[in-house]
């Protein structure tokens, strides 16, 4: 009798344990336009590699859907949605990769950014509005990943305007590839533009995020890797343009693999990059970095100049490791590497983009990209600092703050009394955004350094800016967080 009660209290239990999470994917890839240029093969090895990085580790998705040039308007992409993510629960997570030509302009509202559809044949849009109202429908969080120029504007970031953001609230995880007054790049191994190669963001995420990088994004090495995390990682390995997300902070876990048999399965020839110091000046012409070569293989470097705001590609070449060494081998061993590449003298200030490539059994892959800065010698920043009036409690705030040239900027917030509430940037060289006229954005999300919610209060922002051996400081105008 009492066995048969054990079995009773044991079906009980496993009747009454909530139902596993489950994962969904739909990816979408435009490359045949109409109105733009086409971006084939790019948007296809996107949402191929895309595929393996939401189906690798631990992930194993409930179902996949991959749509490449098969989406002409905002009802087909509605049907897409609808089929991938059909059956979603409360506690499951629903993937979207959209990879494709993103639309916005800084008289436009974030609810009008707009993406690109196509089927090679027609051509439609669908708008950031149209598509929470899309996700909104599907239960559970969604986690929204999208490689399009200008798609910051959907949820406000990397821009002037106080656009808002269309995502905020509910149940959303979101990477943009760039900012709203950026746009996203590709990349080929040869330098030849002429052929399209993948698209820079989706190399990074599959770096970041898989196998392929060695899962880079995992600081702790945990077998999880969290939006911060991703977001981290990103503003420091991919330098074409600057990644936002939503949440600014977030413990999210968007990947799970196995972390103790990582070592069997990790693909990337190079890890553990690092620079003594990415901001540079008319007298200090050299980057040093050091990196791990893990497999055998083929290192190139590229040296990319920004002209009028845009990355010239087109004027940048490859050149081989060999080529800094000197010791005539074309392909490195395992083991820790030292590498010094030097500049050409009095090089103007601005930026410089450089790019590592791999080459390992034949196959190219692009294993990092930095930014360089290159202040002047000297000269006032003309530091301003933008803010608004008012952060709601539990959302987010767009600050932006001018300067005139690439800098070094450290960024605090500072409360009533002047204490330190939150250093949002450390002193570190000042990235391309491409704000008009040129400046840096960057976010507040009403939490202390330790992570707890700020009191209801005045605040401002502190900037002090470095240039040669001068020092600059600004402080933005008081701005009210309101209590919740």
């Amino acid at each position: 009798m009492g066995r048969k009660i054990a079995l009773l209290v044991i079906l009980c239990c496993l009747l009454a344990a909530p139902a596993l999470a489950e994962n969904r994917v739909l990816l979408v890839g435009c490359d045949r336009f109409l109105t733009r240029q086409d971006t084939f093969p790019a948007s296809e090895g996107n949402t191929r590699s895309m595929a393996e990085v939401l189906t690798g580790g631990l992930m194993a998705p409930a179902r996949v859907l991959r749509c490449q040039d098969s989406l002409a308007d905002s009802t087909a992409l509605a049907g897409a949605v609808a089929e991938a993510f059909a059956g979603a629960q409360p506690g499951d997570v629903s993937y979207l990769y959209l990879s494709t030509h993103g639309l916005w302009l800084p008289e436009q509202s974030a609810e009008e950014t707009a993406l690109l559809l196509t089927d090679g044949e027609r051509e439609g849009q669908v708008s950031a509005r149209e598509l929470r109202e899309m996700l909104d429908a599907v239960p559970g969080t969604k986690v929204l990943l999208v490689d399009a120029c200008h798609s910051g504007a959907m949820i406000g970031k990397g821009v002037r305007e106080e656009l808002g953001n269309v995502f905020a609230g509910g149940d959303y995880q979101i990477v943009t590839s760039c900012g709203g007054a950026e746009e996203s790049w590709f990349w080929a191994a040869e330098g030849d533009r002429a052929r399209l190669g993948a698209g820079s963001f989706s190399s990074a995420l599959s770096r970041a995020l898989s196998a392929a990088g060695n899962y880079a994004a995992d600081d702790n090495r945990d077998g999880r890797i969290t939006l911060t995390e991703l977001r981290r990682y990103l503003r420091d390995n991919h330098g074409e343009s600057t990644v936002h997300t939503y949440p600014e902070e977030s413990d999210f876990t968007l990947i799970r693999y196995d972390a103790a048999n990582t070592v069997k399965t990790r693909t990337a020839m190079v890890e553990a990059l690092s620079f003594e110091d990415r901001v540079l000046s008319p007298l200090q012409s050299e980057v040093h970095f050091s990196f791990n070569v893990l497999r055998t293989g083929r290192l190139l470097y590229r040296l990319v100049e920004q002209v009028e705001g845009r990355w010239h590609f087109d004027g940048a070449s490859l050149t081989d490791d060999s080529a800094l060494t000197g010791d005539g081998s074309r392909a490195l061993s395992p083991g820790l590497k030292e590498r010094v590449i030097s500049l050409d003298e009095g090089s103007p200030a601005g930026y410089l983009l450089l790019q590592l490539v791999t080459v390992v059994n034949g196959e190219t892959a692009l294993a990092s990209s930095q930014v360089l800065c290159l202040p002047p010698g000297a000269g006032d920043p003309a530091l301003a600092i933008h803010t608004p009036q008012l952060l709601a409690a539990g959302a987010e705030m767009n600050i932006v703050v001018d300067h005139a040239f690439p800098c070094e900027l450290a960024v605090q917030i500072v409360d009533a009394d002047g204490e330190n509430v939150r250093r949002l940037q450390a002193r570190e060289g000042t990235r391309p955004q491409h704000l008009i006229p040129a400046g840096s954005t960057l976010c507040w999300d009403g939490l202390r350094t330790d992570g707890s919610p700020a009191a209801p209060g005045r605040y401002r922002v502190l900037v002090t800016a470095w240039v040669g051996e001068d020092e600059y400081r600004a402080e933005s105008d008081w701005f009210e967080l309101a209590g919740g």
